[in-house]
């Protein structure tokens, strides 16, 4: 039977937790998904693990997905975001080892228990819109579609969505 755990990441874990975001970066470029056209620099990466937002799915004791979860306030969604009382999960990669095992609703199910224990009500991220294959997949995982609009970085402008999924049974407002 196979043994997963959710949990923090651990400092000794940085690098491989990195490697996984690259190859995933590397692998939406392939496919022509603009969701991340670079890695999130290192140095970033660093700061979160320092802040204690980067968390790990382990497959029987091997990292095998990696998600962050922020306090940040994104300021071009600031005007859809509560002022507490949620996340921000950015970051979500799975390695390509893993494919095809759903490792994508496993970290959202066992983030979302997380937050729970935690007393987060709602966890909040965007993604590229593209042809809506991203929408639909956070749907199928229980988030709503909060709002779109096209959101300039510095690498270009990216026509983006906003979606929430409430936790611990809160009902929306």
């Amino acid at each position: 039977m196979t043994a997963y755990a959710f949990r923090p990441l651990e400092i000794s874990e940085l690098d491989d937790a990195y490697a996984i975001i690259e190859e995933v970066t590397r692998w939406l470029l392939r496919k022509r998904v603009r969701q991340w056209l670079e890695p999130l620099p290192y140095e970033l990466y660093r700061e979160r693990q320092q802040r204690g937002d980067n968390f790990g799915l382990l497959i029987d004791g091997k990292l095998a997905a990696v998600v962050s979860l922020l306090d940040d306030r994104p300021a071009y969604w600031d005007d859809y975001l509560p002022e507490t009382g949620f996340k921000w999960l950015t970051t979500l990669a799975s390695s390509r080892r893993y494919k095809g095992q759903g490792l994508g609703q496993i970290v959202i199910e066992k983030a979302g228990q997380y937050l729970t224990h935690a007393g987060i009500d709602e966890i909040y991220l965007d993604c590229v819109y593209g042809e809506g294959i991203l929408p639909q997949y956070y749907d199928l995982l229980g988030f709503d579609q909060l709002a779109r609009k096209e959101i300039e970085f510095p690498h270009g402008i990216l026509d983006s969505m906003l979606m929430r999924k409430l936790l611990g049974g809160t009902m929306a407002s």
